[in-house]
């Protein structure tokens, strides 16, 4: 069976304009491994939601969007809280007591993105997925998972999510590598400005890393839905994600 992986036009369709907001996306309509699709309106990604004036918590609204599950850490989310209105709210930061760089240890902090999301994979494991759990509990959705960019944190959690309910890996990447459309100079003047993926060389969103990372999760765990089990996540939360986040497609 082949599976059809979205062009630039088709991935920036999948963009919803927010003001305040540059990479808030829908990754509905990405077909899965076994005959379904994945429903629109459901699940959503994006950067951070500090700047949300009323206009885009209507959108919100209109959105049915029920869920927030915010990645970033305590100090992120004290400077920058989200201004998302009245939604459940989830705040699971993915680095929560990692330590990047360990003075008595010689294993070096990670310099790349590729080796932050070995770590994320090694270290913060039953952090992604109490992320996942949120997004699994009953009524959380149509929900939204976001970071400061929208693209490390928001990325590996969305790529385990879409993977374990049969989203292939190469569209997995095309979803991740995406946000190298918004990263624009406005963007990435926001980021500067508040201290959130400044660094320049952080910046990229290469297909590649995130092919990497998944065939890594297939090879050494069985693939990302095993990944999940092992830290936490229940058959029936899985399996309540792919009902909640897929639907059968006409071939």
């Amino acid at each position: 069976m082949t599976i059809r992986i979205p062009d630039e036009t088709e991935l920036r369709s999948r963009a919803v304009p927010l003001e305040g907001v540059h990479n808030f996306r829908d990754v509905g309509g990405y077909e899965t491994a076994d005959g379904r699709i994945t429903r629109e309106r459901r699940l959503f990604r994006s950067d951070a939601l500090h700047n949300l004036d009323d206009d885009a918590r209507l959108r919100l609204d209109e959105l049915d969007v029920r869920t927030v599950v915010d990645l970033r850490s305590d100090e992120e989310r004290a400077a920058f809280p989200d201004a998302v209105g009245e939604r459940t709210l989830v705040e699971q930061p993915i680095f929560a007591d990692v330590q990047f760089a360990d003075p008595r240890s010689t294993v070096a902090a990670p310099s790349n993105l590729p080796e932050i999301y070995d770590l994320m994979i090694d270290r913060c494991g039953d952090r992604l997925a109490a992320a996942v759990k949120a997004l699994a509990a009953p009524d959380a959705l149509p929900a939204v998972v976001h970071c400061a960019a929208g693209k490390d944190r928001t990325g590996v959690v969305t790529g385990l999510v879409l993977a374990a309910v049969g989203v292939p890996n190469d569209v997995v990447a095309a979803d991740y590598a995406a946000t190298g459309l918004f990263l624009t100079p406005a963007f990435i003047e926001v980021l500067a400005a508040g201290s959130q993926a400044a660094d320049e060389s952080m910046l990229g969103s290469e297909a590649e890393y995130m092919q990497a990372l998944l065939a890594r999760i297939d090879a050494e765990h069985g693939g990302a839905a095993a990944y999940l089990r092992a830290h936490g996540v229940t058959d029936g939360e899985l399996e309540r994600l792919r009902a909640e986040l897929t639907e059968p497609t006409e071939r």
